[in-house]
């Protein structure tokens, strides 16, 4: 689960990421579609972003997101039934 503390800390990372690649709020504004006051209590951990609203500031930062989605152990069977046949 994840605490204010942690959210407020990766976001505070990604501010400071954005400002090193020479990005301004303004910047990001434009090259997210968000409005600088939504981006504004994002990048303060204000209010918490989706996984899509992270990923699309993050690019626009400069950060690189992989996303790495492992499958609970009981869900392989499932898996390998929605393979196709080759």
């Amino acid at each position: 689960m994840e605490t204010v503390f942690e959210r407020e800390c990766l976001c505070q990372y990604l501010y400071a990421l954005a400002k090193e690649n020479g990005h301004s709020m303004d910047d990001l504004s434009q090259r997210t579609g968000k409005s600088t006051t939504e981006l504004q209590a994002i990048l303060d951990g204000k209010i918490s972003p989706s996984l899509d609203d992270f990923i699309l500031i993050g690019n626009a930062a400069g950060m690189k997101i992989t996303i790495n989605q492992s499958f609970p152990f009981g869900h392989q069977r499932l898996i390998n039934m929605m393979k196709l046949p080759k």
